[in-house]
């Protein structure tokens, strides 16, 4: 077999949603302040992105939606046009 090189020429990311921060989470879910301090301190981690509405508990984004747009980033970021993207 033989080895082929390869080059990383772009990468692309996506994220689902816009930025959920501690305060939301907590009150959307009931809890109190205390938990939403116990978060920031323990964890650190102050804002996470969620797949689905915390109003509605819609799902808004799958895991092939956030790949897609990940490629369609990388895939620009290489300049690789359009018209050839279904080519592959």
């Amino acid at each position: 077999m033989a080895i082929r090189d390869v080059r990383l020429v772009s990468v692309g990311t996506a994220l689902p949603g816009p930025p959920i921060d501690n305060a939301r989470l907590t009150k959307s879910l009931g809890m109190n302040a205390i938990v939403e301090q116990w978060i920031d301190a323990f964890i650190g981690t102050r804002t996470r992105h969620l797949a689905i509405d915390l109003d509605t508990g819609q799902v808004g984004w799958s895991l092939a939606d956030l790949g897609e747009a990940a490629a369609r980033q990388a895939l620009s970021g290489a300049g690789i046009p359009p018209a050839t993207w279904t080519s592959w």
